[in-house]
Order: C-alpha cells, then structure tokens, then sequence
C-alpha cells in the first residue's frame, strides 16, 4: 500500500469558528461539519494542521512546544481527527492546502487569465 500523501488544514475558519482574535489560547468551537470533513479526509491522506497559533510572535509568553500542545489539546477534546499540527517556519509540505483565506491561481492550468481571476477574487481590477 502506497504512503498517503498530505494535506494541509488550516486551523482557524476552517476547523474552528473564528470571530475577533483573543489570543492563542481562546479557540473558537469546532464548525459544523468539521469533524466529519477531517474524518472523511483522513480515510485518505496524512492530515497536517498547520496555525498561525504555533508562532511565537503571536505570544511571546509560550515556547513552540507550549501553542502546539494548545492546539493538540483542543482537536484531542473535540475528537477532530489529524496526524500532525505543523510547527515549523513556512508551508508544511503537502499535496493541498484547505485555508480559508487562499486565493487559488493556476496560470499553468489556466494561462495568464488566471492571474486575472485572481485579482478579482480580492476585487482588484487589472488596469
């Protein structure tokens, strides 16, 4: 049997409801339809939870190992299933990424009106 290949999910408005910040140890509940969502994924890849929480920058209170074990913690307790939450600098590596605030551009798929489509999805018009 092939390795599952990964996928990316961001924590805030895609598992947990994000209103106004209050830091990073206020989580949000868990959204309707997340549990059963990351459920459905882990049937067929690696779930990587990756969260601006795990930024020391955000609370320089708390070590890495610290906002990690805040985020494991909540996904344990509200039985969300995942693999692994992503602590490192940059993009966890991955096949896709599920965030609420991508912008999806494909110019080799689509060619430069993709570039196009995305302005327009952040409601910039070229020219």
């Amino acid at each position: 049997m092939s390795e599952r290949k990964t996928i990316a999910v961001d924590m805030d408005g895609v598992i947990a409801y994000h209103g106004n910040w209050q830091g990073v140890e206020h989580f949000g509940d868990p959204l309707p339809g997340a549990k059963e969502f990351l459920t459905e994924l882990k049937k067929h890849f690696y779930i990587t939870i990756f969260t601006c929480r795990c930024n020391p920058e955000l609370n320089n209170k708390m070590s890495v190992s610290q906002l990690k074990k805040l985020v494991v913690d909540y996904l344990k307790k509200n039985d969300l299933p995942f693999d692994d939450v992503y602590t490192e600098i940059g993009k966890p590596i991955a096949a896709a990424y599920i965030d609420d605030k991508a912008v999806n551009c494909m110019p080799q798929k689509f060619g430069t009106m993709a570039y196009d489509m995305a302005l327009a999805t952040l409601g910039v018009t070229n020219g």
